[in-house]
């Protein structure tokens, strides 16, 4: 391939060379180790799921379904008979929310397609046939993230309601879920590659532009492109860290006895808090002094939410699909780590810090790598 020649070209057409040259650096990288990485995680989950420690912790429900709470008197055996609409009725017999029911009644129907069940028929003759029911699953038409929570549900069945599973027949089920979740990491770092999207800069111009740097969504977009974490902006206004005591809640402190510059956000709640711990970021001085008039203007002080007590993804999307960016919270993680990776400047000190501050880990960040729109 031939040399190219960077002193015919225009500084705009180096830096976008030099762009491109890191793209296909980083390309290489990831295609280079994914396979490798997938190959580690699985073999550590299946030796995991098949040699159980003796004394294991008691299992968690999947993040996407609200627990039940555990019933109360005499226990039951589980049943061979359970049909799903006795299933559905044992899982919502308590106060679930409204979208945990529509969650269950959703993969419920799925599962009973793609198992040529009606809901009054027996589940566990069916689901203990794994193996025709992996099949089942794998030969429908449903997307590969819709089949992981097809399997996802049927655990979560297992643990919260009378529905029996062989021992054989649910270690088998944790497996294929493990593989699933593997196949839909890889499967979403293509899809994230191949869609482009806007540069960060361009991006923030164009929220700026339209709603001012200092309203609320021009804040937070600001607070996003310096720090971003993931939903995590639910902050309660504290002026001492010594007010910051609750390892649920997260925090700005405004340290009212020191200047502006000294603004600290605490995440303690976040995706990744159990193995990453708290997060502590200072916040710049420029934007310290920004978020100081706009708490001011607000009339917000000691134990006010910043930017309210709800999370943010609603009002974020809404608000850049306005300036003709489509996605939300996840779509500044993509325009900062792209950015990031895109300088040639950037060392792995930088790339390990920012993961640090990001709650993931510096492998992740290569999953989130965008090609960048030209404008």
């Amino acid at each position: 391939m031939p040399r190219t020649d960077l002193s015919t070209m225009t500084a705009e057409q180096k830096k976008e060379h030099k762009a491109k040259v890191n793209r296909e650096k980083q390309k290489r990288h990831y295609e280079l180790h994914k396979e490798k990485e997938q190959a580690r995680k699985r073999a550590e989950y299946v030796k995991k799921v098949k040699t159980p420690p003796p004394t294991p912790p008691p299992p968690s429900p999947p993040l996407v379904l609200a627990p039940v709470p555990k019933r109360t008197g005499k226990s039951k055996l589980h049943s061979k008979t359970l049909t799903m609409r006795g299933l559905l009725k044992d899982l919502m017999h308590t106060d679930v929310s409204e979208g945990s029911k529509k969650l269950y009644e959703t993969t419920s129907k799925q599962l009973l397609l793609v198992l040529y069940l009606n809901d009054d028929e027996p589940l566990s003759p069916s689901l203990n046939d794994y193996k025709k029911a992996f099949k089942a699953i794998d030969d429908s038409d449903y997307s590969l993230n819709s089949k992981k929570n097809i399997v996802q549900f049927i655990l979560y069945m297992a643990d919260h309601t009378l529905l029996y599973l062989t021992s054989k027949a649910k270690e088998e089920y944790k497996t294929k879920f493990a593989v699933y979740k593997e196949d839909s990491i890889a499967q979403n770092a293509e899809k994230v590659e191949a869609e482009p999207m806007f540069p960060l800069h361009i991006a923030m111009m164009k929220i700026i532009n339209r709603f001012g740097a200092n309203s609320k969504i021009g804040l937070i977009s600001r607070l996003y492109s310096e720090f971003t974490p993931r939903d995590d902006f639910v902050l309660k206004i504290v002026p001492n860290k010594k007010d910051a005591k609750d390892k649920e809640i997260n925090y700005i402190i405004t340290n009212s006895f020191t200047p502006f510059d000294h603004y600290t956000i605490i995440l303690n709640n976040y995706k990744t808090s159990d193995s990453n711990g708290p997060i502590i970021y200072p916040v710049s001085e420029e934007l310290g002094k920004d978020l100081k008039e706009y708490m001011t203007e607000k009339g917000l002080g000691e134990g006010d939410y910043l930017f309210g007590d709800k999370k943010l993804s609603k009002f974020i999307s809404e608000n850049l699909n306005k300036v003709g960016i489509s996605g939300g919270i996840n779509t500044f993680r993509h325009m900062v780590i792209s950015k990031l990776l895109e300088d040639e400047e950037t060392t792995t000190e930088d790339r390990v810090r920012k993961a640090k501050l990001m709650g993931h880990s510096p492998l992740v960040q290569l999953r989130y790598l965008r090609k960048t729109k030209k404008e």
